[in-house]
Protein backbone atom coordinates (compact mmCIF):
# COMPACT_ATOMS: atom_id res chain seq x y z
CA UNK A 1 0.00 0.00 0.00
CA UNK A 2 2.86 2.42 0.67
CA UNK A 3 3.97 1.92 -2.92
CA UNK A 4 0.40 2.65 -4.10
CA UNK A 5 0.36 5.89 -2.11
CA UNK A 6 3.59 6.94 -3.82
CA UNK A 7 2.07 6.66 -7.31
CA UNK A 8 0.78 9.87 -8.95
CA UNK A 9 -2.38 7.95 -9.91
CA UNK A 10 -3.40 7.75 -6.22
CA UNK A 11 -4.29 11.45 -6.23
CA UNK A 12 -5.33 11.63 -9.87
CA UNK A 13 -8.22 9.19 -10.01
CA UNK A 14 -6.62 5.75 -10.29
CA UNK A 15 -8.15 2.42 -9.32
CA UNK A 16 -6.75 2.94 -5.83
CA UNK A 17 -7.19 6.31 -4.16
CA UNK A 18 -9.40 9.14 -5.37
CA UNK A 19 -11.24 7.08 -7.97
CA UNK A 20 -14.26 9.32 -8.64
CA UNK A 21 -12.43 12.62 -8.98
CA UNK A 22 -8.90 13.85 -8.47
CA UNK A 23 -7.68 15.22 -5.15
CA UNK A 24 -7.01 18.58 -6.81
CA UNK A 25 -10.62 18.76 -8.00
CA UNK A 26 -11.70 18.59 -4.35
CA UNK A 27 -9.41 21.46 -3.30
CA UNK A 28 -12.11 24.02 -2.50
CA UNK A 29 -14.15 21.56 -0.41
CA UNK A 30 -11.06 20.30 1.41
CA UNK A 31 -9.86 23.81 2.16
CA UNK A 32 -13.28 24.76 3.54
CA UNK A 33 -13.18 21.72 5.82
CA UNK A 34 -9.65 22.49 6.99
CA UNK A 35 -10.49 26.17 7.61
CA UNK A 36 -13.39 25.11 9.83
CA UNK A 37 -11.19 22.61 11.69
CA UNK A 38 -8.46 25.18 12.31
CA UNK A 39 -11.00 27.81 13.40
CA UNK A 40 -12.44 25.35 15.92
CA UNK A 41 -8.98 24.46 17.22
CA UNK A 42 -8.08 28.15 17.58
CA UNK A 43 -11.33 28.79 19.47
CA UNK A 44 -10.21 26.12 21.95
CA UNK A 45 -6.68 27.60 22.16
CA UNK A 46 -5.13 24.52 20.56
CA UNK A 47 -3.12 26.39 17.91
CA UNK A 48 0.16 28.28 18.05
CA UNK A 49 3.77 27.16 18.06
CA UNK A 50 4.71 24.23 15.85
CA UNK A 51 2.48 21.95 13.79
CA UNK A 52 3.15 18.47 12.39
CA UNK A 53 0.66 17.07 9.89
CA UNK A 54 1.11 13.38 9.08
CA UNK A 55 -0.19 12.51 5.61
CA UNK A 56 -0.49 16.08 4.35
CA UNK A 57 -1.45 15.30 0.74
CA UNK A 58 -1.07 18.43 -1.40
CA UNK A 59 -0.66 20.62 1.68
CA UNK A 60 -4.05 22.31 1.70
CA UNK A 61 -4.33 22.08 5.50
CA UNK A 62 -0.71 23.19 5.94
CA UNK A 63 -1.46 26.23 3.79
CA UNK A 64 -4.62 27.13 5.69
CA UNK A 65 -2.64 26.73 8.94
CA UNK A 66 -0.27 29.63 8.16
CA UNK A 67 -2.08 32.15 10.41
CA UNK A 68 -2.34 29.66 13.26
CA UNK A 69 1.18 28.23 13.65
CA UNK A 70 4.70 29.67 13.63
CA UNK A 71 6.20 26.63 11.92
CA UNK A 72 4.51 23.91 9.84
CA UNK A 73 5.90 20.49 8.93
CA UNK A 74 4.27 17.67 7.00
CA UNK A 75 4.92 14.12 5.86
CA UNK A 76 3.56 12.58 2.66
CA UNK A 77 4.30 9.26 0.91
CA UNK A 78 3.68 10.73 -2.56
CA UNK A 79 6.72 12.50 -3.99
CA UNK A 80 4.44 14.58 -6.20
CA UNK A 81 2.18 15.41 -3.25
CA UNK A 82 5.15 16.46 -1.12
CA UNK A 83 6.46 18.74 -3.88
CA UNK A 84 3.08 20.46 -4.20
CA UNK A 85 2.78 20.77 -0.40
CA UNK A 86 6.22 22.42 -0.16
CA UNK A 87 4.87 25.29 -2.27
CA UNK A 88 2.93 26.36 0.85
CA UNK A 89 6.22 27.22 2.53
CA UNK A 90 5.98 24.27 4.89
CA UNK A 91 8.79 21.79 5.45
CA UNK A 92 7.58 18.48 3.98
CA UNK A 93 9.24 15.06 4.20
CA UNK A 94 8.58 12.19 1.80
CA UNK A 95 7.42 9.13 3.76
CA UNK A 96 5.66 8.57 7.06
CA UNK A 97 6.17 9.87 10.56
CA UNK A 98 9.40 7.86 10.85
CA UNK A 99 10.97 10.49 8.55
CA UNK A 100 10.81 13.00 11.40
CA UNK A 101 13.91 12.90 13.58
CA UNK A 102 13.27 11.62 17.10
CA UNK A 103 14.29 14.84 18.83
CA UNK A 104 11.72 17.00 17.03
CA UNK A 105 8.65 17.73 19.16
CA UNK A 106 5.55 19.71 18.21
CA UNK A 107 2.84 21.66 19.99
CA UNK A 108 0.15 20.17 17.77
CA UNK A 109 0.17 16.91 15.80
CA UNK A 110 -2.58 16.31 13.22
CA UNK A 111 -3.47 13.12 11.36
CA UNK A 112 -6.55 13.72 9.21
CA UNK A 113 -7.99 10.72 7.35
CA UNK A 114 -4.83 8.70 8.04
CA UNK A 115 -5.38 6.23 10.87
CA UNK A 116 -7.86 4.15 8.85
CA UNK A 117 -4.91 3.32 6.55
CA UNK A 118 -2.65 2.14 9.40
CA UNK A 119 -2.05 -1.56 10.10
CA UNK A 120 -0.82 -0.98 13.68
CA UNK A 121 -2.85 1.96 15.00
CA UNK A 122 -1.64 1.75 18.61
CA UNK A 123 1.99 1.90 17.47
CA UNK A 124 1.09 4.79 15.20
CA UNK A 125 -0.53 6.81 18.00
CA UNK A 126 2.52 6.19 20.20
CA UNK A 127 4.68 7.56 17.39
CA UNK A 128 2.53 10.69 17.35
CA UNK A 129 2.97 10.98 21.13
CA UNK A 130 6.75 10.71 20.78
CA UNK A 131 6.69 13.81 18.56
CA UNK A 132 4.37 15.84 20.79
CA UNK A 133 5.58 18.35 23.35
CA UNK A 134 4.49 17.68 26.95
CA UNK A 135 1.19 19.52 27.25
CA UNK A 136 0.76 19.47 23.46
CA UNK A 137 -2.23 18.15 21.55
CA UNK A 138 -2.92 15.33 19.12
CA UNK A 139 -5.90 15.55 16.79
CA UNK A 140 -6.96 12.49 14.79
CA UNK A 141 -9.83 12.62 12.30
CA UNK A 142 -11.24 9.51 10.64
CA UNK A 143 -14.52 8.42 9.01
CA UNK A 144 -17.06 7.52 11.71
CA UNK A 145 -18.26 3.97 11.20
CA UNK A 146 -20.82 4.55 13.95
CA UNK A 147 -22.18 7.72 12.37
CA UNK A 148 -25.54 8.50 10.81
CA UNK A 149 -24.15 8.61 7.25
CA UNK A 150 -22.68 5.10 7.48
CA UNK A 151 -25.91 3.74 8.95
CA UNK A 152 -28.00 5.41 6.24
CA UNK A 153 -25.77 4.28 3.37
CA UNK A 154 -25.06 0.79 4.66
CA UNK A 155 -22.56 -1.11 2.52
CA UNK A 156 -22.52 1.79 0.03
CA UNK A 157 -20.76 4.06 2.54
CA UNK A 158 -17.85 5.59 0.53
CA UNK A 159 -15.33 5.04 3.32
CA UNK A 160 -15.50 1.28 2.79
CA UNK A 161 -12.39 1.43 0.61
CA UNK A 162 -10.51 -1.77 -0.12
CA UNK A 163 -7.58 -2.27 0.12
CA UNK A 164 -6.67 1.17 1.52
CA UNK A 165 -8.81 1.36 4.65
CA UNK A 166 -7.74 -1.40 7.00
CA UNK A 167 -9.30 -0.16 10.26
CA UNK A 168 -12.58 1.54 11.12
CA UNK A 169 -13.36 3.57 14.22
CA UNK A 170 -16.24 5.26 15.96
CA UNK A 171 -16.01 7.79 18.78
CA UNK A 172 -15.80 5.07 21.45
CA UNK A 173 -13.16 2.88 19.82
CA UNK A 174 -10.96 5.81 18.76
CA UNK A 175 -11.17 7.28 22.27
CA UNK A 176 -10.24 3.92 23.77
CA UNK A 177 -7.25 3.63 21.42
CA UNK A 178 -5.95 7.07 22.36
CA UNK A 179 -6.39 6.41 26.08
CA UNK A 180 -4.62 3.05 25.72
CA UNK A 181 -1.69 4.92 24.17
CA UNK A 182 -1.47 7.08 27.30
CA UNK A 183 -3.26 10.24 26.22
CA UNK A 184 -5.69 12.23 28.31
CA UNK A 185 -8.95 13.75 27.04
CA UNK A 186 -9.21 17.52 26.95
CA UNK A 187 -12.95 18.31 27.21
CA UNK A 188 -14.38 20.20 24.24
CA UNK A 189 -17.92 20.77 23.05
CA UNK A 190 -18.15 18.95 19.71
CA UNK A 191 -14.80 17.21 19.33
CA UNK A 192 -12.66 14.98 21.48
CA UNK A 193 -9.16 16.42 21.74
CA UNK A 194 -6.42 14.44 23.40
CA UNK A 195 -3.21 15.75 24.90
CA UNK A 196 0.06 14.25 25.89
CA UNK A 197 0.43 13.80 29.64
CA UNK A 198 3.20 16.05 30.90
CA UNK A 199 6.09 14.11 32.37
CA UNK A 200 7.29 17.20 34.32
Amino acid sequence: MQEAYRQPSYYEGGACGYADTSYAAQESALRATFKRLLHNLAARRLTGGTLLEVGCGYGYLLDEARPYFDHRIGTEFSLQGAEIARATGAEVFVGGIEQISAERKFDCVLAVQVIEHVYQPLTFVKQLINHTQPGGHIIIATPDIGGVLRKAMGRHWPSFKVPEHVGYFDFRTLSRLMEKAGLIWVPATTVAVYGRVSRD
